[in-house]
């Protein structure tokens, strides 16, 4: 089977789910971007952000920040659950169209207050699977400017916002996503999610 990679970063909302009771069963092969042995799936994390709280986001000195948020453990997952340590600062992601337009689920950000209250962080990323603490370069911390356009309607089941960042991203390459047809049944997919 030809593999996809969808980039879709969960645009789908759990509305969306919930009204059709579509689930996604299998195998649970999700892999951490230091794992990732396809060149090609990291080329495309790094064109993915994580929505943070502009608050957890703080400032080390020397160029850096650091990400603050609870890890799965602290949320009372259980010790044997995958992924315990690692931080859940994120509340969303997404994923850049041009030099400075992101695309994420219009469930995400829905009105110019939670514009002014995120940072789109990238890099966002854990280098081994115990790491608890997230530092990025201060220069992969990007502000929202403003919502272009967004759509959360249970009807068309269209889930998005397209915004504008207060920069333009470097050294990221902006990706595509598909605009018709169907991925066919059976196709295999590759999630990049944060």
């Amino acid at each position: 089977m030809k593999s996809t990679l969808l980039l879709s970063l969960f645009l789908f909302s759990s509305l969306a789910l919930a009204q059709t009771g579509r689930v996604i069963y299998g195998e649970d092969n999700r892999h951490d971007v230091f794992e990732s042995t396809n060149s090609m799936h990291v080329e495309l994390a790094r064109s993915t952000a994580a929505m943070i709280k502009t608050t957890s986001v703080v400032k080390q000195g020397g160029g850096l920040s650091q990400v603050r948020g609870p890890s799965l453990e602290d949320r009372g997952m259980c010790p044997t659950e995958r992924f315990i340590k690692q931080s859940t600062a994120a509340n969303c992601s997404g994923f850049i169209v041009s030099d400075k337009y992101l695309v994420t689920a219009g469930h995400c950000i829905k009105t110019q207050a939670d514009c002014d209250s995120y940072s789109w962080v990238f890099d966002y990323k854990v280098d081994h699977a115990t790491q608890s603490m997230v530092v990025v370069e201060d220069a992969s911390v990007y502000t929202c400017k403003k919502i272009l356009d967004r759509s959360l309607e249970s009807t068309s089941m269209n889930d998005y916002a397209v915004i504008e960042l207060d920069r333009s991203v470097a050294n990221r390459r902006p990706l595509q996503f598909r605009t018709s047809g169907q991925i066919a049944v059976g196709e295999e997919l590759s999630l990049i999610h944060i």
